[in-house]
């Protein structure tokens, strides 16, 4: 159904269209700006040991990237992002197994971390159905200023 591969550089136009709103922008990108900039987005994929695009039937339906990765222990997940048109189909969870599954395969973790913003509740409670646990909250500010938690989650890959 979903087909994954590394990204590449004419991929970031169309990730960089995927978040629908400044808040969408935000999760997926909190360093980024508002309309996300695709040659900003690919400079930050460059920094990255994973970029990965996924897709159905030659359509982007969703991208997320990997970082800080110390093999055999643990690495970062950012930038999660599903196509409007994939939501709520599955898809997020697609591509988080795929990206679970590479970081078990291709670097032999132990555990994968994420960070999600207080305010992004669905996507919370997403990572706690993929098997994410909350372990640190701590401050930062959302796109407009205000004060938010942000949470870090793992997922022990050894399970």
């Amino acid at each position: 159904m979903y087909t994954f591969r590394q990204a590449l550089e004419e991929d970031f136009t169309a990730i960089a269209a995927l978040p629908q709103n400044e808040q969408e922008a935000y999760y997926m990108f909190p360093r980024g700006t508002w309309p996300l900039k695709p040659e900003e987005l690919y400079r930050a994929s460059l920094e990255r040991e994973l970029a990965i695009v996924m897709e159905r039937q030659g359509e982007l339906a969703g991208y997320c990237s990997m970082y800080d990765v110390a093999e055999g222990e643990s690495a970062w997940l950012g930038n999660v992002i599903v196509s409007p048109a994939a939501r709520a189909s599955g898809a997020s969870a697609e591509l988080l197994g795929h990206m679970m599954k590479q970081g078990r395969e291709a670097f032999r973790l132990k555990e994968l971390h994420l960070v999600c913003h207080s305010t992004n509740a669905r996507a919370m409670l997403f990572y706690r159905r993929m098997g994410f646990l909350p372990y640190e909250v701590g401050k930062t500010d959302d796109w407009q200023g205000n004060r938010i938690a942000r949470v870090l989650m793992k997922r022990n890959l050894t399970e």
